[in-house]
């Protein structure tokens, strides 16, 4: 029995913990992300009023970076979530659908290419660096599981509250 706010935020971080899963799976087979490390390197430079870079990659590494960055993913994940609540209304959160998920996947994409990737140096959608189609569709991937881990957190909580009642 969540309040609705409750129960968005246990979406969001459902979500957000699937990218989690998804990632340090890659990490198995040595494909490497470093976008929380980057996100928290420039929040942790951005305290000290230091907002424009080269490229975050050649800004040094700071103090807390990976907990400033997890923080960051974390919040964020959460807000998007209230994009389906937004969007869809609270009756997708009792009665899940696929679609809407991935949508609100693909849409928390966009601030990444638009936004993010410019402050950190790499150009709209990762036009600076040499490698941007395979860094488009690795970062396109990890939006889609944020989009397939909110479907299947919001059935899980409708499984458990199913179970609840019954007991």
């Amino acid at each position: 029995m969540y309040t609705l706010f409750l129960r968005v935020v246990v979406i969001g971080l459902g979500g957000t913990l699937c990218i989690d899963l998804f990632t340090t799976v890659l990490g198995f087979f040595k494909v490497t992300t470093n976008g929380l490390r980057f996100v928290g390197r420039y929040i942790a430079y951005a305290l000290d009023g230091i907002y424009v870079h080269n490229t975050i990659i050649q800004t040094g590494s700071a103090t807390n970076e990976l907990v400033y960055g997890y923080i960051v993913h974390y919040i964020a994940g959460i807000s998007f979530a209230f994009l389906l609540l937004l969007f869809f209304t609270k009756e997708w959160l009792y009665t899940p659908k696929f679609l809407p998920a991935l949508v609100v996947g693909l849409v928390s994409y966009l601030p990444a290419l638009f936004i993010i990737q410019p402050l950190f140096g790499f150009g709209f959608a990762f036009s600076e660096l040499d490698r941007q189609v395979p860094l488009l569709f690795k970062t396109s991937i990890i939006h889609i599981i944020y989009g397939i881990g909110l479907y299947c957190t919001a059935r899980l909580v409708l499984m458990i509250e199913h179970r609840n009642k019954i007991t």
